[in-house]
This record gives structure tokens, C-alpha cells and sequence, in this order.
């Protein structure tokens, strides 16, 4: 099995596995494909996490989210300081499942 490590070959790779509506966030409501779900509907199936070699400003999360109705989406987002509020509260509510 080949490492990949960066965000576009991960992107590359998981497109084909269905994973690449970007999920939308507003309030407490999650989008994807512009269907509304609350945090209950939504599970994160897999976390990829991106440091910058020299720079620490480089750091970010890949999330993959799976509908209980069958869509499945894709949240970019960076991580420590410079990690997006809204993201982190709305993230903390859905459930983590199968996180390798």
C-alpha cells in the first residue's frame, strides 16, 4: 500500500470512493448537497491530519462524514489555533465512528 501524504492525493483517492461534497456548516446545521442535517444524522468515519514540514501554518484536518440517508461529505479545516469555532463546536457533537 502506497502513504500518501498529502491533502490532494488523499482528495485524489477518496473522490472515488464517493467522498467529495463539501460539507457546509451554518449555526448548528450541517449541509451536504445542500440537504440539512443535524449533528445525530451526520458520523465522522475517517480524520486525516496535514503538518506543514517547516511551516507550522500548514496544519490541517481532512474529515469524512457519512449520512444517515447515504451522503457522504468532506470537511477541510485547519487545526490548533488557527482551527475554524464554528467547525470545532458543530465537530464535537457528531459522532466518531471507525477513527483509525
Amino acid at each position: 500500500m502506497k502513504y500518501m501524504k498529502t491533502l490532494s492525493e488523499i482528495l485524489n483517492r477518496i473522490s472515488a470512493e464517493g467522498y467529495f461534497e463539501e460539507v457546509k456548516i451554518s449555526g448548528d446545521d450541517i449541509f451536504i448537497k445542500d440537504k440539512k442535517y443535524t449533528s445525530d444524522e451526520i458520523e465522522i468515519v475517517k480524520v486525516y491530519r496535514f503538518e506543514g514540514e517547516s511551516n507550522p501554518d500548514d496544519m490541517s484536518a481532512l474529515y469524512l462524514m457519512d449520512s444517515k440517508d447515504g451522503n457522504k461529505g468532506i470537511l477541510i479545516d485547519a487545526y490548533g489555533t488557527y482551527s475554524n469555532p464554528c467547525f470545532d463546536r458543530i465537530l464535537k457533537k457528531i459522532k466518531l465512528d471507525n477513527i483509525n
